[in-house]
């Protein structure tokens, strides 16, 4: 047997309510109910649906927490400010790598491009300081 249709077929009744028109009911004793036909000696009537809000923009500067720039000037200043922030933040990640690269004369544990843990030694740890230096000389000015 074949439930496919069956599925199909549960899923178009549910939806149907969310089309239908909603009532309000307030018995005498107060107590509010909501349903799909108006019921007898009942207070209340029909209820106005709405459609919810729209999304708010996803990517906006407002929602990244500043204004929405209103010129060029403010839009330059404020991608100069990110970029310095990025750069702050590298800096930092660069002088942390070099503190671990020198901290001891050991090996010392890192991942390849593969994300697998490997052991840099001799020549290789002391190309990697050398390296570093680099980066953090070009990242902290």
């Amino acid at each position: 047997m074949d439930l496919k249709p069956l599925g199909l077929a549960v899923l178009l009744l549910a939806a149907a309510p969310a089309f239908a028109q909603m009532y309000k009911c307030v018995d005498e004793k107060g107590k509010t109910q909501y349903s799909d036909k108006p019921g007898p000696n009942c207070k209340g009537g029909a209820v106005q649906l709405q459609a919810p809000p729209p999304p708010a923009p996803a990517a906006s500067e407002s929602a990244k927490g500043g204004a929405v720039p209103k010129n060029a000037e403010e839009r330059k200043r404020q991608a100069m400010a990110r970029v310095a922030e990025e750069r702050k933040r590298e800096c930092a990640a660069n002088k942390a790598e070099l503190q671990r690269f020198t901290a001891s004369k050991g090996p010392v544990k890192t991942v390849d491009t593969a994300g697998e843990p490997i052991w840099v030694t001799g020549a290789a740890r002391d190309a990697k300081a050398a390296q570093l230096r680099a980066d953090v000389a070009e990242t902290c000015r």
